[in-house]
């Protein structure tokens, strides 16, 4: 692969890892306007954003990887993206506490696929004596993502009380 190409498959790469982690993040904030909107308990949180998630995240990593030592990677990391973008609008859409935890579990598949694409992604694009640079790059995106989550999950909270018919401005804040 052309240098050129090898980094914007990285960059792109990166960008993907950043929006899975934000995805994660951003759920925290919102952890009590969906208690309120849906009349979820925070039990049924600790499912969505815990065990939901986590519990396929995992299980979905091993065959996922396994796939893509077999078939394209860039086809396996593509599919990934679209099922977890493709699940977390079911997620904002979601009118109960059964379709956001499938939607959830979604996500936790698709963002699955992600990781065990890359190490050998990058592997095969860059010369082996090479690979640290674009492995570090890659990170990036993961060690961003929970600043991003939280400017970007600060500000769509701060506009949600903006808008908010009851002028309250407690929904969507902690209680500390």
């Amino acid at each position: 692969m052309k240098p050129m190409r090898a980094w914007l498959a990285v960059a792109l790469l990166s960008a993907a890892y950043l929006l899975a982690i934000v995805d994660r993040g951003v759920l925290a904030l919102f952890i009590q306007p969906i208690e309120h909107d849906l009349g979820v308990s925070d039990a049924q949180m600790g499912l969505l954003y815990g065990f939901g998630f986590a519990l396929l995240y995992a299980l979905a990593g091993v065959p996922l990887g396994w796939l893509a030592d077999r078939v394209s990677r860039r086809n396996v990391a593509g599919l990934s993206v679209v099922t977890w973008s493709a699940a977390t609008v079911v997620c904002g859409l979601a009118p109960g506490f059964s379709w956001l935890f499938a939607a959830r579990v979604a996500v936790g598949v698709g963002e699955a696929g992600l990781s065990p694409v890359v190490p050998s992604w990058i592997g095969d694009s860059f010369p082996a004596d090479r690979t640290a640079k674009p492995m570090t790059f890659y990170s990036l995106g993961g060690a961003a993502g929970p600043g991003v989550a939280l400017l970007m999950g600060g500000a769509m909270l701060a506009l949600m009380d903006m808008l908010s018919w009851t002028g309250s401005t407690e929904i969507g804040r902690a209680h500390v």
